[in-house]
């Protein structure tokens, strides 16, 4: 498998993920299934593998707003997003536990 891990689900809210590998060697959690970006800008399709079939669905709006990753890790907002590659939303603005998996901030103390 290259850069992506697919078949988890998310630790909080339980969602159907991939693990996307960053160019820093972190897994980078996004949702299922992929999206494809049609060129007009307009439009886009909803890609999933069920079995050994590809389920294409036509969505007729523009992308969720967000952050979208490709599969080698790349990542653009969603004005930013490439056509006509498989794009796949980060998790992090839509899991309503986000926050518990935020690392927390070292605490300083004030010099005595």
């Amino acid at each position: 498998m290259g850069n992506e891990q697919a078949g988890r689900k998310c630790l909080g809210c339980g969602a159907p993920l991939i693990f996307i590998k960053t160019p820093q060697g972190k897994g980078m959690p996004c949702e299922l299934p992929a999206v494809v970006l049609h060129p007009d800008r307009r439009t886009h399709q909803r890609h999933e593998v069920k079995g050994d079939a590809l389920h294409i669905w036509p969505i007729a709006r523009g992308l969720e707003k967000g952050t979208y990753a490709t599969k080698d890790g790349r990542t653009f907002s969603e004005a930013e997003a490439p056509t006509g590659v498989e794009l796949y939303l980060t998790h992090w603005a839509r899991c309503p536990k986000a926050e518990s998996f935020k690392k927390k901030k070292a605490r300083k103390w004030p010099d005595d």
